[in-house]
């Protein structure tokens, strides 16, 4: 998915809710924007127990609780920032 707007969110939170995982690219979006998306997304999958991982330069995996993301995902994402790719 592709955000152009902060009211798409709630399409990609509907996909988790139904159990399906969703890459989220944010590498064309307006930083704000982007920065609203991902909190208000990781707060939806929080709250569905579920996952999320930066898998590259603005873009997103979140993954509803079935599914595992790979450990070595998430060890290259704790050496770097949520919102690295964002530049001021």
């Amino acid at each position: 998915v592709e955000p152009r707007s902060f009211d798409e969110a709630k399409d990609i939170t509907d996909n988790l809710k139904n159990r399906r995982p969703v890459i989220v690219n944010l590498e064309q979006a307006e930083p704000e924007m982007a920065k609203r998306v991902v909190d208000f997304v990781s707060g939806a999958t929080y709250a569905l127990n579920g996952s999320l991982q930066k898998v590259g330069n603005g873009i997103f995996l979140f993954v509803p609780n079935n599914v595992d993301i790979a450990s070595d995902l998430k060890d290259q994402a704790k050496e770097k920032g949520m919102f690295s790719w964002i530049r001021s």
